[in-house]
């Protein structure tokens, strides 16, 4: 909605449309927005991460290299795919690790036994 101007768009005001000479919500916003048209956005803290933009209440845009999650409360955020990727990476090499070390063990113990 703009006021007669369309120079401002007017926000989201609760049980008002705004005022028509300025654009300005005459009383306070709706949930989830913010700032003196309510067209400010309002994300939970760290939701879009470094790098994500908050775009509707709770709501990410996530750039390259960053992928969109939904939380139990069904707010949509970004998280990084590299992170997760190097993460998941440290992860399997830890358990090949630990696999390679039993199987020479046992490989070890076997061969005591048949000696």
């Amino acid at each position: 909605m703009h006021y007669k101007s369309c120079f401002n768009i007017c926000g989201n005001c609760v049980d008002q449309p705004c005022i028509e000479a300025t654009g300005l919500c005459s009383g306070t916003c709706t949930d989830g927005w913010k700032g003196e048209n309510c067209t400010e956005p309002i994300c939970k803290e760290k939701l879009c991460g470094s790098l994500g933009s908050c775009v509707a209440p709770n709501e990410c845009v996530c750039p390259d290299l960053q992928a969109k999650y939904t939380d139990k409360d069904g707010n949509v955020g970004c998280y990084s795919l590299r992170a997760n990727g190097l993460k998941g990476a440290f992860i399997s090499m830890a358990i090949l690790a630990v696999a390679i070390t039993i199987c020479w063990a046992i490989g070890k113990h076997s061969q005591k036994k048949s000696a």
